[in-house]
């Protein structure tokens, strides 16, 4: 009898719910209720504020893609990010006190992200005349990734403000 091996079903990739940080200062400014939201993407109303846990990453895309279609905001993910409290760089800013140049403080901040999410990593890449960093994500996600994607970016940009 041959042996067959069954597929393995891989555990949800996970990421920090600090990215839920600033969620609920976008909703107030847009005048809707999150609970909706958080009930169909299985999330904790806690988990915006306290942000201690890690949160599987589908919940997360279905949270803010579930509040971008409520609540007709198309940039829903960048009026988040733009609402998360300044001291959530306050590691990534200690970085340069101990990093010899801007380009290894960025190396170490990305690093240090890697730590938040399984879902994506960013790569820093340059050549004599150019940087640039790039954003690569670990698997597809089944619904768009639009608010995620928008989201991580202006946290990024934040970030690389706070670095310089």
């Amino acid at each position: 009898m041959p042996i067959t091996h069954s597929p393995q079903i891989s555990p949800p990739l996970k990421m920090s719910a600090q990215i839920l940080l600033g969620s609920q200062d976008a909703a107030s400014e847009l005048g809707i209720d999150l609970i909706p939201s958080l009930e169909i993407a299985g999330i904790e109303p806690d988990q915006l504020t306290t942000a201690d846990q890690f949160i599987p990453v589908e919940s997360v895309n279905r949270f803010f893609n579930d509040v971008a279609a409520r609540s007709g905001c198309d940039h829903f993910g960048f009026l988040v990010a733009t609402k998360q409290p300044p001291n959530r760089f306050a590691r990534v800013g200690q970085l340069v006190k101990f990093a010899g140049t801007l380009g290894v403080a960025i190396e170490d901040a990305l690093r240090f992200s890697l730590l938040n999410s399984e879902y994506s990593a960013w790569y820093l890449e340059q050549d004599d005349q150019y940087a640039a960093l790039v954003r690569k994500t670990n698997v597809r996600l089944p619904e768009s990734t639009r608010q995620l994607t928008t989201l991580a970016v202006t946290l990024v940009y934040k970030a690389l403000h706070a670095l310089s």
